[in-house]
């Protein structure tokens, strides 16, 4: 019961998160550019597609809660891992941030945006839907094609001769 709440707590703080990244200073629509309302309405969309194809596909809303938490967790805690070995090493060689003008500065937006996207992906790619074939879809088309193709028929066929063990020679 632990591991299902410490799951829902992160997916549920990682949602937090990506819905107020847009709002950098406040929360007013002055504060927002055209790439934070899409990716808003993007994140509404996929997410609403999450549950919907879900409870297409007959799972339990219980069942898709706990998928979409723990695909946000999981990409959370591999995004929390990353972040831990590049501190680590400005931690132990600090020239590597101060000496890189790149790194200093002016790619807020570009990480907002690409970490947006990557949960975006993984909603989206973590998405149930339903089987390819079913087994229903499957014997009909099995049975349709023994009934229109009788030679190829396996279950008509003469059995192949088989010999004894013993004695080495067929049946009588």
């Amino acid at each position: 019961m632990s591991f299902y709440l410490l799951t829902g707590t992160i997916a549920a703080l990682t949602l937090a998160a990506l819905a107020s990244a847009p709002f950098e200073y406040t929360i007013s629509q002055d504060d927002l550019a055209f790439a934070d309302v899409a990716s808003l309405i993007l994140l509404g969309l996929v997410s609403w597609r999450f549950f919907r194809r879900g409870s297409q596909s007959g799972l339990s809303g219980w069942a898709l809660l706990k998928r979409f938490s723990f695909s946000l967790t999981f990409t959370s805690l591999i995004c929390v891992a990353v972040l831990a070995l590049f501190l680590s090493a400005a931690y132990f060689d600090p020239e590597i941030i101060e000496s890189d003008p790149t790194m200093t500065g002016g790619y807020e937006d570009l990480l907002t945006y690409g970490l947006t996207g990557l949960f975006l992906a993984v909603i989206y790619g973590s998405t149930p839907l339903p089987p390819l074939f079913s087994r229903e879809a499957s014997a009909m088309a099995s049975t349709g094609y023994e009934s229109h193709n009788p030679e190829q028929n396996s279950d008509h066929s003469a059995a192949p001769p088989t010999l004894k063990p013993e004695t080495g020679k067929e049946p009588t």
